[in-house]
């Protein structure tokens, strides 16, 4: 900070410039040339130890800071800027930071650096005079620090010192020998104090022995370990829910690569000279060679293994004898000559002898440390860094692509190698799935799962048992449904199952079965056969859908769905009938008809959900049914072209589960002012088509365009009430006249649950439960055509009126009509 300060001092002087507020300071604090040694500070400079301190202290917009409250007390800030009179402004992240009451301007002497929270993103380099800039070189390299790029900016708290993964040493002196292990690591030995490896010791009977410790590591399997990751990390200033998303779902991906690498071993190679393959550089642990760990090279080529327990080299084959290898290590000599040394079960550090024959130099080997996980990688690193760069739609689209990450490293037992290349493809490669991902799941949706937890041990065991319920489910209603079943026996059924879904993650794999189950129970029949199913279950898997999937599950809400799908609650069922009778009126009102690829889109909705969504399609049918009909523009070729055109379950389809949670303002159920339960508003549009059949064949009647348009316009709860009343008229001349007063009537009221009891009783009575009412008698259609007629052309006669008489005609003097009637005589 002082070199650069300095720096900018010479460049300002150079360029003619007027020297900076800080520089200003420092010159009156007796900083800049020219300050004799009494030098006094000015204006409150700060005590003599502050000023001692002043270059190390230096702050720069963007510090996080502890700074002195109001209160008197310290408290969390970052500096935002140097002001002229040398305070700073800050932005306090506890305290308001607008108004009178806000304290925001702080003095040197109120501030300290908060080291562990500073941001991570490299401010940019101040300009430099040559002669700063070699200084400040110097100073770089001799510092080595880390803050230059964002990987390096990660806290290295999760990274575990090789000596700590060697546990509690056991009484010196034990015999130990060679013992296989499983690949997950391999013997322990003891460290001394400057972390020389002590792999050997002399025993009491002079016998060179190994310290072998016993293995403090949770033996339980991987995929039911905990993944805690830190939450201290700051991968980028993040500036705004995406980036902080995608910031929280690289975390939960290192936790989960930590736990895979937290016994891999990486071991640095050097001084290799003038060979014509690349052998420098680091070997990873790849697994077990005769009962001892071997190292292969990161970019392959080139093995580390202990040969015959004889002694270590450096070959391009694995198992190949030292006198073929590249280098090999120094054999351990045995101490007083009294015991042969055993060789180090651990590659051993130092200088190796190369074997001139293949190459020339000094080989070293570096001590073995943990391997750090391969993600991101430099290439995914800058990538990623470009999308969060950019807007709201392109950072969703990369929170979709690391959802995906995720999913197949914290739902799998075994997570997949290069990730990064992963990550790459996907936003290179893949970018128009990734595009329509975003497009079909809500943004409140997606960042709720991109921010939920790391499933715990007990959830993804309660996961593995979900997906044996649903397979044994499917396999029952193959058996019950199919006279002759496509599986032998449930093994077989299972077996081709996990050959289909095995590999992926295991929301995938819930939903995908989810759906086949859901899709036999709707159609109570069950796949033709094997090759039918096995495309059902794949299509899951596909990139697009896959994503989709796990951008919109976690994995508690695809256990919340596997058994929903598996019970047989009463609950259950309605809701499982009423998606029945709602598809069934698609297709028998409007011939529209749902693909199985897109009802599987619908099966990742809760059922409540999928029902509610089918009920908000077939409302918007029914009013643009309305809107088309009463256009004067369009004739009717027009008109049905267009309404063609609107009946694409896709489009309704994408159109909802896009906006599934997130309008609250198109709220199906409250529509006739009185919150109606969606279960009870499928019953309520079932019962008015059962209200309108009956009235068909009672008296033949069906509403006319008119009607109907007026019946699209009004919710259901009134649309049923005005449909009951119709029924129970005792007299009706005019139907549909009748019927368009009682929906206006009914459209004002507010009403609710009410209404479906009405139609309960009413629907008893119909069909001869009861109490036993007398029908009203059905005049003929063409007699009441006639009266109808007669009716409408009655005219009052103008040349006579009705008195007790009758009709009597006019007279000039009234007589006759207006004479009084005497009563009869004897």
């Amino acid at each position: 900070d002082a070199l650069l300060a300095e720096a900018r001092d010479e460049w300002e002087a150079a360029d003619g410039g007027s020297p900076s507020p800080a520089a200003k300071r420092r010159r009156k604090d007796g900083e800049g040339e020219g300050a004799g040694e009494g030098a006094e500070p000015l204006d409150g400079a700060g005590s003599a130890a502050e000023e001692a301190a002043g270059d190390s202290l230096a702050f720069a917009a963007g510090d996080v800071v502890k700074a002195k409250y109001k209160n008197g007390k310290w408290y969390e800030a970052t500096i935002e800027k140097e002001n002229e009179d040398g305070t700073f402004s800050v932005r306090w992240a506890d305290f308001a930071n607008e108004g009178d009451d806000a304290d925001t301007a702080k003095s040197r002497h109120e501030l300290h650096k908060d080291v562990e929270k500073q941001p991570v993103i490299k401010p940019t380099p101040l300009q430099s005079s040559p002669a700063a800039e070699e200084q400040a070189s110097e100073a770089g390299k001799a510092d080595d620090t880390a803050a230059d790029s964002w990987e390096k900016s990660w806290d290295k708290s999760w990274e575990k010192t090789w000596e700590k993964t060697w546990s509690k040493e056991e009484e010196h002196g034990e015999e130990t020998a060679d013992k296989e292990k499983d690949g997950s690591g391999w013997d322990k030995g003891k460290w001394d104090e400057e972390g020389e490896n002590q792999l050997a010791t002399w025993n009491q009977e002079g016998d060179y022995d190994y310290y072998e410790e016993e293995d403090t590591v949770d033996e339980s399997p991987l995929e039911f370990r905990d993944w805690p990751f830190k939450a201290d990390w700051h991968n980028w200033e993040a500036n705004s829910k995406e980036a902080m998303t995608a910031t929280f779902l690289v975390q939960k991906i290192r936790a989960r690569m930590e736990a895979d690498w937290e016994k891999t071993k990486l071991v640095p190679v050097r001084g290799f000279q003038a060979t014509p393959r690349q052998v420098n550089g680091d070997y990873i642990q790849a697994g077990l060679h005769e009962g001892r760990p071997y190292f292969e090279h990161v970019d392959g080529g080139f093995f580390m293994y202990c040969w015959e327990k004889k002694v270590w080299v450096i070959s391009p084959e694995l198992g190949a004898s030292n006198i073929d290898a590249w280098a090999e290590a120094p054999v351990p000599e045995a101490t007083q000559g009294k015991a042969k040394a055993k060789v180090p079960k651990a590659p051993p550090r130092g200088d190796w002898q190369a074997n001139l024959a293949y190459a020339s130099g000094t080989p070293h080997v570096s001590k073995a440390r943990n391997a750090e996980p391969d993600f991101p990688s430099d290439d995914a690193l800058e990538l990623i860094k470009r999308w969060v760069r950019q807007g709201a739609v392109d950072q969703r689209a990369l929170i979709a692509a690391l959802n995906w990450v995720a999913a197949c490293v914290l739902e799998v037992k075994d997570a997949p190698p290069n990730l990064g290349d992963a990550i790459v493809a996907l936003l290179s490669q893949d970018e128009g799935v990734l595009q329509k991902v975003v497009k079909a799941v809500p943004a409140g949706v997606l960042l709720a799962k991109a921010n939920a937890p790391i499933p715990v041990p007990d959830l993804r065991r309660k996961a593995g048992e979900s997906i044996a319920e649903l397979t044994k489910a499917l396999h029952e209603q193959h058996e019950r449904l199919d006279e002759e079943p496509i599986f032998a026996n449930f093994e077989q059924f299972q077996a081709f199952v996990d050959d289909i879904l095995g590999s992926a993650p295991l929301t995938v794999r819930l939903q995908a079965l989810v759906h086949a189950l859901e899709f036999v129970l709707l159609k109570a029949q069950p796949y033709p056969d094997a090759d039918a199913l096995a495309v059902a279950l794949a299509k899951r898997s596909m990139p697009q859908r896959a994503v989709e999937t796990v951008c919109r599950l976690s994995l508690a809400d695809a256990i919340w769905l596997a058994n929903t799908a598996i019970m047989g609650t009463e609950e259950v069922k309605v809701l499982r009938q009423g998606k029945i009778s709602v598809m069934n009126r698609f297709y028998g009102e409007w011939q529209m008809s749902a693909a199985e690829d897109e009802l599987a889109q619908l099966h990742t909705l809760r059922l409540n959900k999928q029902l509610r969504v089918l009920l908000l399609i077939e409302r918007d049918i029914e009013r643009y049914w309305a809107r088309v009909v009463n256009s004067s523009c369009r004739d009717e070729h027009e008109r049905t072209a267009a309404l063609k055109a609107f009946l694409n379950f896709r489009d309704r389809l994408l159109h909802h589960l896009a906006s599934e949670g997130e309008k609250e303002g198109d709220s199906l159920e409250m529509e006739s002012r009185k919150k109606v339960e969606v279960v009870q508003l499928a019953s309520v549009r079932k019962s008015i088509s059962d209200v309108l059949k009956t009235l068909k064949v009672q008296y033949g009647w069906r509403p006319s365009r008119s009607t109907r348009v007026k019946m699209s316009k009004t919710n259901w709860v009134a649309r049923l009430s005005a449909l009951l009343f119709l029924a129970n008229a005792e007299v009706c001349i005019d139907a549909d006249l009748k019927l368009k007063v009682l929906l206006q009537q009914e459209s004002a009221r507010k009403l609710g649950s009410e209404v479906v009891t009405y139609f309960e009783h009413w629907h008893s009575l119909h069909g001869g439960e009861g109490l036993s009412l007398k029908m009203p008698r059905t005049i003929a259609s063409e007699k009441a055509r006639r009266v109808e007629q007669r009716y409408n052309e009655y005219e009052n006669d103008q040349t006579r009126r009705f008195t007790g008489q009758g009709y009597q005609p006019f007279t000039p003097a009234g007589l006759g009509a207006g004479a009084p009637v005497a009563p009869g005589t004897p």
